[in-house]
């Protein structure tokens, strides 16, 4: 079986430096419109003022305490009374801590207000802490005013350098893993900037040293002209440190754009894999699921496999959890409050067991919207890869878009996140190619692109499945779903049916529906849903509660015969409308049902059970118009006739009689 790995069949081709995201355009050229789309009540404003306000002060109350402790310990020599002052001096320490609590409780939910309010607030106190000095004597506050202009200036020279810093730079075999879309959270890292120079933060601190510095001189001096008593040194030092601090610290909030916050990662958790799946061949999903906080499972344990060199389809109407499902298999770690549990591998290895420094892709999700950061065209392609990678990805694109001027053009493009749609989607797909993977995952590939891109598509997807690689595909184009071996149909995040896709296209054309199931009651709640979902009609509820009680007690029917047999673990549910009424049949691995039993379940059904409840079966008997049991081959098949209303027409009745009247 050829390896799957991006660079490790021409290793000699690998570089060494490290690869960043070059040509990364700055967008502080437009004219930026901003949107106040974030409530905050007056209140809040007010709260966070004083809060803000009174850490500044307990900072601020610190450094005037180093007056008593210098006159008292220092001046006098008393130093038995040093540990009394160090107690007392912790008191604006506690009450920094008790504020900062208090603060971040007040205004719980406004997280974004809070960082900026405070240091707006805390940059008001420091002007009004430099005008005192200033009051004092001239040359008190004179090193806050020289450090804030000095320092104001340099922040100002860095902010208009537009030298901004991205989130995450990575080496070429991260960057593979990026744009495979197996880590989207570097995707964003990596295509997100910090519009703040580098050393801004740097420049504050050492502008705050300066103030400490210089305040420290100019109060020395101050000193030795008995202008202030030597205990204030100190003081007067820490005060202008501080002041400056809170000044430049509100100076640079307005230099910046804020760095992407932190998320909330989901939590993955492997399962077991049992004996009957073989780990070493192909794609196995084992018990899939994923859970968001405090909500009900998006994704509810998919387990299916697929042998190598096999093409699966998934189907499934809007909302069903298709491109959810590729994502999970892809990068569980992405998501945000969710839970994932199961296990993914392919060939033996576990697709969600990662490390920065691997080399190899595994798999390559190719999503909806292609994964392309802004940087050149060639970069995207070949993963910021050059030499015989390079030369590759440009033959995988060209064999798309059948033109060389048209794949120079791509390449050459300072940015392809500006490209036309079709380049994008070709240039993701070509990527894909080249990243030669043993599993593909794509999300509908045929977006974007014209009848030939496609055909053009269909024909490297056979070719991969030719050289033993698994393809999961989501797409409604026809040519595509016809080249599939199998398609799974999805519906509210669980599997309904598997087959060929001509089966599924000639159940579709006409008319049945098909639930695939473990034959187990775990599954009652998945078949109830499915059934619900053939009635969509305003009125219908009644049809639904009807119909999803029927299939209940089949399953449970069913149940009762389940042996440990392989052909007794699925159950196979179909179903179809006719005008007035509905077949639901039922089909399992048991022994047909017996006219005598059938008999029994009649009489009991017809017979006044004084609120006993009656057996599954009997309940079937008893809710339906008609019921049929034989086989097909090797399987049981029960099939019922159910009687349904059309609620348009009962509105129609109701309307007549009110007119009537």
């Amino acid at each position: 079986m050829p390896q799957d790995v991006s660079s490790t069949d021409h290793p000699d081709e690998l570089p060494t430096a490290i690869g960043t995201v070059s040509g990364l355009k700055d967008q502080s050229d437009t004219e930026t419109i901003s949107a106040i789309d974030r409530g905050a009540p007056t209140w809040a404003v007010f709260i966070g003022s004083a809060f803000a306000l009174g850490t500044y002060g307990f900072l601020a109350s610190l450094a005037i305490f180093t007056v008593f402790f210098h006159s008292s310990v220092v001046a006098e020599g008393s130093w038995i009374v040093a540990p009394l002052l160090v107690l007392i001096g912790s008191v604006p320490v506690i009450g920094i801590l008790i504020f900062e609590f208090a603060y971040s409780r007040a205004l719980a939910g406004f997280r974004y207000l809070r960082g900026p309010a405070a240091r707006r607030v805390q940059a008001g106190a420091g002007m009004v802490t430099l005008f005192t000095m200033t009051l004092v004597h001239p040359f008190s506050g004179l090193a806050c005013f020289i450090s804030v202009a000095l320092g104001g200036v340099m922040l100002l020279v860095l902010s208009r350098t537009r030298r901004y810093e991205g989130l995450w730079d990575f080496i070429p075999a991260e960057a593979a893993s990026v744009l495979a879309g197996r880590d989207r959270t570097g995707m964003r890292m990596a295509a997100s900037q910090v519009r703040e120079h580098s050393l801004a933060s740097s420049t504050v601190l050492s502008f705050t040293g300066m103030a400490l510095l210089l305040g420290f001189g100019a109060a020395s001096y101050l000193t030795t002209t008995n202008v202030i008593d030597a205990s204030a040194v100190t003081a007067i030092a820490l005060l202008n440190a501080l002041a400056t601090y809170a000044i430049l610290g509100f100076v640079r909030d307005g230099m910046k754009m804020p760095a992407m916050e932190k998320r909330r990662t989901s939590r993955v958790e492997g399962v077991v894999m049992d004996e009957e799946f073989d780990e070493d061949a192909g794609l196995v999903v084992k018990n899939l699921t994923v859970t968001p906080d405090g909500a009900s499972a998006l994704l509810s344990e998919l387990s299916f496999s697929m042998p190598p060199g096999s093409v699966l389809g998934i189907d499934g109407d809007s909302g069903a959890g298709k491109s959810l499902l590729l994502s999970a298999m892809a990068d569980p770690f992405s998501f945000e409050d969710v839970e994932v549990r199961g296990r993914v591998k392919m060939n033996g290895e576990d697709l969600w067991v990662r490390h920065g420094e691997h080399r190899s892709i595994p798999a390559v999700h190719v999503t909806d919207d292609p994964i392309l950061l802004p940087s050149s065209g060639s970069d995207n392609l070949a993963c910021f890869l050059d030499g015989y990678f390079l030369d590759q990805a440009k033959r995988n694109l060209e064999r798309l878009v059948f033109s060389n001027e048209l794949v120079d053009d791509i390449c050459a493009s300072s940015d392809a996140t500006k490209l036309p749609g079709m380049q994008r989607k070709a240039l993701s797909l070509a990527r894909a190619f080249t990243l030669s993977p043993m599993l593909y995952l794509f999300d509908r590939p045929e977006d974007g692109l014209p009848e030939k891109q496609i055909s053009a598509l269909l024909a490297r997807l056979q070719e991969e499945a030719r050289f033993g690689r698994c393809v999961v595909m989501i797409t409604q184009n026809r040519a595509l779903l016809e080249a599939c071996d199998k398609i799974m149909v999805l519906q509210s995040g669980r599997i309904v049916d598997f087959g060929t896709a001509e089966d599924i296209r000639n159940r579709k054309a006409s008319g049945w529906a098909r639930f695939v199931a473990e034959r187990n009651l775990d599954v009652e709640e998945n078949l109830e849903n499915w059934v619900r979902s053939h009635f969509k009609r305003p009125g219908d509820e009644a049809n639904r509660r009807k119909l999803a009680h029927i299939a209940s007690e089949m399953l449970a029917f069913s149940c009762q015969g389940a042996g440990g047999a392989l052909s007794n673990k699925t159950v196979i549910f179909e179903f179809k409308h006719f005008v007035g009424h509905c077949i639901l049949r039922l089909q399992d691995g048991d022994a047909p049902v017996t006219s005598s039993t059938l008999q029994k379940a009649e009489m009991e059904a017809n017979t006044p059970s004084g609120g006993k409840r009656l057996t599954p079966l009997a309940s079937i008997i008893q809710n339906c118009t008609e019921i049929e049991a034989g086989s097909d081959l090797d399987r049981r098949v029960i099939s019922v006739k159910i009687e349904t209303f059309d609620p348009r027409k009962t509105a129609q009745r109701n309307e007549d009689a009110k007119s009537e009247r």
